[in-house]
């Protein structure tokens, strides 16, 4: 893996099942690898402070307190919802995504209430809305667990199993862990690409305690099993290489080969990205029908000339 001497030390002060410290100074903070990289939480967490982190800390301490408030006007209104992509291991976030299940119709004028106002509805199944009251706060409303407006999940199905974490004294409903694996997967699977909080999400979730059959049976169903590979083969050898341990839950990544991983983030490969797409594009086809075939085709066509462009520039 081609990365500097300062980016591996940063791999490994950031790693929260290492005992590494910044005790050393680091000659050149690799800023540009911590932004890409997701990392400027966790380092600040283990004493090594970057302006950025600072910045962060206090935005990801002031969503927590207004997914506090919106839980209490969410509830009084009876709107289901869950938070996602809001990892309890702290990571830099620019919004919070929520999932509504039931109440849809209520949501704007809670929202409205709270001060938010509509600023974005570029994208199928997501609505952005924004307020500054001091600080600027985005939220990303999504009516679908899709990304790009392609389905890799059921809403209801991540409703059944949420879970309660308690946030200031208030319980918020999250995805359980086994979902959370899933959605972070299928993020990531949808941008084509695996940051080194990735590695250290997932392990940290498997830790805490996960039903892979139960993940699995959830991908295959939705149609992107082999991308669940792609991704967990992925975390495996980024976390193999860079701390000469084998995640032994990760079984199934036998299944796939082993990826070449140069860079962090890791960017899946053209012919890759492309084939995976395919793949689910013609099994939505074949359970889902025509026009969920040609929504994909068409939105992924998108992701490909990105991902194309990455590769070549």
């Amino acid at each position: 893996m081609e990365l500097s001497k300062e980016e591996k030390l940063v791999a490994y002060i950031a790693n929260p099942y290492l005992d590494y410290h910044p005790n050393a100074e680091i000659d050149k903070i690799p800023l540009e690898f911590i932004e890409k990289n997701k990392l400027s939480l966790l380092l600040l967490e283990k004493g090594l402070e970057t302006e950025i982190g600072r910045k962060y800390a206090k935005l990801r301490e002031r969503m927590l307190q207004e997914l506090c408030e919106l839980t209490h006007e969410f509830e009084r209104v009876n709107i289901d919802f869950i938070v996602i992509k809001f990892p309890e291991l702290p990571r830099t976030h620019g919004d919070m995504d929520i999932l509504i299940v039931n109440g849809l119709e209520r949501v704007e004028d809670v929202l409205r209430s709270e001060g938010y106002e509509l600023w974005k509805e570029d994208e199928p199944q997501r609505e952005g809305y924004k307020k500054n009251d001091g600080m600027l706060l985005k939220i990303d409303i999504h009516t679908e667990s899709s990304w790009g407006g392609i389905k890799y999940l059921i809403k209801e199905d991540i409703w059944e199993n949420r879970v309660k974490r308690e946030i200031n004294g208030v319980e918020v409903p999250f995805p359980s862990h086994e979902y959370e694996f899933l959605i972070t997967a299928a993020h990531g699977m949808r941008e084509n690409v695996v940051t080194l909080f990735d590695v250290f999400y997932v392990n940290f979730l498997f830790k805490k305690g996960i039903n892979m059959e139960f993940v699995k049976a959830v991908a295959k169903e939705n149609n992107w099993l082999k991308q669940l590979f792609y991704f967990s083969r992925a975390i495996y050898d980024v976390h193999r290489e860079l701390y000469d341990e084998e995640l032994e839950f990760l079984s199934d990544v036998s299944k796939i080969k082993p990826l070449k991983i140069d860079r962090l983030p890791f960017h899946f490969p053209f012919g890759i990205a492309t084939s995976l797409k395919v793949e689910k594009a013609l099994l939505d086809l074949k359970t889902q029908g025509f026009k969920d075939f040609a929504f994909d085709i068409s939105a992924y066509l998108q992701d490909l000339r990105w991902i194309k462009g990455v590769f070549t520039r």
